[in-house]
């Protein structure tokens, strides 16, 4: 172990316990140094935490020194979290959203380039063995020119008709953002890592469903325009059903001029899959994956955390990185800002959006 690198997380709710802690664990090539939370009643539900466990990070970066440390904590502390990270010499793996500004993620990418540090974003779906597929049949022609790109993320929140209990951070403005900075910002990513195009342009809509608990979006709906001409829709909600086969609702159709590709994402009782559409044929061919497609070996969020150990190892550049999450949030705040002018936006943004204003008059029209 005296060769491995030395890893830390930051952040041990939900996205840490499920995306960070699990693969830097089995990763050969590491060890797992460091885990700060302030909730130190985590420690007594995994009592194995115990000798790892911190609740300042300053302390913990100066007491165990990791090489690297993965950013999971609320979105709101994700800047300040990775700034400091980086003061002590620590390649960063920060979870999206990546902070709440275009202002914040400049800071992030610029404490990176300065110290010659990685910062990587833990956009996960990229590393999907399911959306790699997708990638590998449109880059190689099989739906000839992309005409138009279609997404569709629900899930279902404990708090939505329930008027009584708390979201907690993630109904808040600034500590969580809403379901397009959760749920969207994955599909922003991807759709453009799919066509490999940025977003030029975005019209978007949010709505406030309940309005007694939430300052931000439970839904929202934006028409994006990539820099080539093609077009998409994201849609993207906190209030979809729930039953003991479906957690979520998860689905993504691109279609060609050739023919069209469908990716239906993993739900409790099957492995997600993808279709190819021949227009010539006018029939569906289900796509060939891996048998083992079930096994963690596949797991998009191993396979990110195992790329991501192996790039600071190998001093190689990791994708996606500051820019790529810098600009997921600035299709995010241009739906917002959209919403509030009911007029499309031009991106990049040129400064950050007002919004406090955006979401008080988002909800008084709730």
């Amino acid at each position: 172990m005296e060769n491995n690198l030395k890893a830390a997380v930051i952040g041990c709710g939900g996205a840490g316990q499920v995306n960070h802690i699990p693969w830097y664990s089995q990763n050969k090539d590491v060890e797992l140094v460091g885990l700060v939370d302030t909730n130190i009643d985590l420690v007594k539900k995994n009592p194995q935490w115990k000798e790892h466990f911190f609740t300042d990070p300053k302390e913990m970066l100066e007491k165990v020194k990791p090489d690297l440390v993965s950013i999971a904590s609320p979105v709101h502390l994700h800047c300040e979290h990775a700034l400091l990270c980086m003061d002590y010499g620590c390649h960063v793996l920060c979870e999206k959203p990546m902070a709440p500004s275009l202002a914040e993620c400049q800071k992030m990418i610029d404490k990176a380039a300065k110290k010659n540090l990685t910062l990587g974003l833990a956009l996960d779906k990229r590393f999907s063995t399911v959306f790699g597929k997708a990638r590998e049949l449109i880059q190689s022609g099989q739906i000839g020119q992309p005409l138009f790109v279609r997404s569709h993320l629900v899930m279902n929140q404990y708090w939505v008709g329930h008027p009584d209990r708390d979201p907690g951070f993630r109904g808040k403005l600034y500590t969580g953002g809403g379901a397009f900075q959760d749920l969207g910002s994955h599909y922003l990513d991807i759709s453009s890592w799919l066509l490999d195009e940025k977003i030029t342009a975005i019209y978007g809509q949010i709505d406030i469903c309940c309005p007694e608990q939430m300052e931000v979006e439970d839904q929202a709906t934006a028409l994006i325009t990539f820099e080539d001409g093609t077009k998409g829709l994201i849609e993207c909600s906190w209030v979809g059903p729930m039953d003991q086969y479906h957690a979520h609702i998860e689905e993504m159709w691109i279609y060609g001029t050739d023919g069209a590709i469908k990716v239906l994402g993993a739900q409790r009782i099957e492995l997600p899959n993808v279709g190819l559409w021949d227009r010539k044929k006018r029939q569906w061919q289900l796509i060939s994956l891996p048998c083992d497609l079930g096994q963690f070996s596949h797991y998009q969020y191993k396979r990110m955390v195992d790329e991501f150990v192996a790039c600071v190892k190998d001093g190689r550049r990791f994708f996606p990185d500051g820019e790529d999450g810098k600009r997921t949030i600035e299709c995010v705040l241009g739906a917002y800002l959209s919403s509030y002018t009911g007029e499309k936006v031009a991106l990049p943004l040129q400064a950050d959006p007002p919004l406090a204003k955006i979401f008080e008059k988002a909800r008084k029209q709730s």
